[in-house]
């Protein structure tokens, strides 16, 4: 264990990062911290991937480009490279197919193609064909993709990935949405988004909604770094169908985890889930025990891979120490409770009732964990006039009347020059008659 705190005897008035690399490992690690408040127990369960080298996975990917007239000049240009590189990156056993998009969508091939040096030469010359024209019907290409049939062997198991590179532009999130919690099936969806300002929030929630990743190319010199660092993650899954598991139903009452849609873990970067239950019925010397399960990839005798149990022990103690887990628990159930909303078709009949009952919990955690969310501030109140005592307020008061019914006093004669001012008004009226007279 390593502990690292603030230099007390510096002034903290500056950003920091603070960069670590994980230790080799050759299988998954669990780690688990507990903080006790009032009669709720809140936890962080961190899963520490193993080495890369040692993961392997059979893949289907399926690429969606967005070709609408918004990608015109350097954003389609990107994403061609983009997904050059991703054609180019694949292994002999992976399987692939490519849909474009802008007022239709178009699919290469009906059914997802072995990534032989023939098809990738024919996803190539259809992709350089490509140009920028048209609407942004999102929807129907991810429809599509949804669609396609699954790789399924029976001496392999194949992971279903997409790839779905845009700029964002639309203004159908809340449908897009529902299209992916409702028709996501055994897919994992990642967002790429083109361009110097892509709509994030929705690139983000869709990844999230499809257990993926949002990665962000606003310039066309990082194209190759970043895709090659999503091409590279894609490659080795860690661990998938990842859940916390309870052994007695009963005690679960009150069981929370956030994210409620949990991410798989892929090589090189750690996931973290945050949970809370309640304890108020329970001795804190005798929490009931849970784990964390998923499942990863193998390889048999005959060199194919195949699904296999994983499943961690997490210890049950609680501490009053670890400060900030309820407030970070308390961050992932809002985000949560958004994504409940957005799930929901807003022409529903129950959509404002629905809408009314989030708001209320979404306040209610806020305000708890004294956290800032769309519907709660932070306000700062100065209490040094309460802390003055009564002739301290009360000279105040007079000095305050005093300056109001004064006039200011400078060091010029100030009557003197309001008499000479005076006469040279007069002066300069009496000149402007005589003239006028002349005339």
């Amino acid at each position: 264990q390593y502990e690292i705190e603030l230099d007390t005897h510096k002034p903290v008035n500056k950003d920091f990062v603070l960069n670590w690399q994980l230790g080799t490992s050759q299988k998954v690690q669990a780690s688990h911290f507990n903080y006790l408040s009032g009669n709720y127990q809140y936890g962080l369960v961190t899963l520490l991937p193993p080495a890369g080298d040692t993961l392997k996975a059979n893949r289907n990917l399926v690429f969606i480009i967005d070709i609408s007239g918004s990608m015109v000049g350097e954003a389609i240009i990107q994403a061609k490279q983009s997904l050059a590189l991703a054609i180019n990156d694949l292994q002999p056993h992976d399987y692939f197919n490519l849909i474009a998009f802008s007022s239709n969508a178009d699919k290469l091939w009906s059914v997802s193609q072995q990534a032989s040096d023939e098809a990738k030469d024919e996803a190539l010359s259809y992709l350089y064909t490509l140009e920028a024209d048209g609407g942004t019907e999102i929807k129907k290409a991810l429809e599509m993709a949804f669609a396609l049939p699954i790789i399924e062997e029976k001496e392999n198991t194949y992971l279903n990935q997409l790839i779905f590179i845009t700029d964002g532009n639309v203004g159908n999130e809340d449908e897009l949405m529902q299209t992916i919690y409702q028709q996501l099936g055994q897919y994992r969806l990642f967002t790429v988004g083109i361009g110097s300002a892509p709509n994030a929030h929705f690139m983000t929630e869709a990844a999230s909604a499809g257990k993926g990743t949002f990665t962000f190319i606003g310039d066309i010199s990082t194209v190759k770094p970043k895709m090659q660092q999503l091409l590279e993650k894609l490659k080795k899954p860690a661990l998938t169908n990842i859940k916390l598991n309870i052994k007695d139903d009963q005690q679960a009452f009150g069981f929370e985890v956030y994210p409620n849609i949990i991410p798989d873990l892929y090589a090189g970067e750690p996931l973290v889930l945050s949970y809370r239950r309640e304890i108020a019925t329970l001795s804190l010397d005798n929490l009931f025990p849970f784990s964390v399960e998923g499942e990863y990839l193998a390889e048999t005798e005959n060199g194919s891979l195949k699904p296999r149990k994983f499943s961690s022990q997490l210890t049950a103690k609680s501490s009053e120490d670890e400060h900030g887990i309820d407030k970070y628990w308390a961050r992932l159930k809002i985000k949560d409770l958004h994504q409940q909303l957005n799930m929901k078709a807003r022409h529903s009949d129950d959509y404002n009732t629905m809408q009314e009952r989030i708001e209320e919990a979404i306040t209610s955690v806020a305000l708890s964990h004294h956290l800032v969310s769309q519907f709660t501030s932070l306000i700062a109140v100065d209490h040094s006039m309460s802390e003055l005592t009564y002739e301290d307020n009360a000279k105040r008061r007079k000095l305050a009347q005093y300056a109001t019914a004064q006039l200011p006093r400078t060091s010029t004669s100030s009557v003197l020059l309001a008499l000479l001012g005076s006469a040279f008004m007069l002066f300069s009226g009496a000149c402007y008659c005589f003239k006028g007279k002349r005339l």
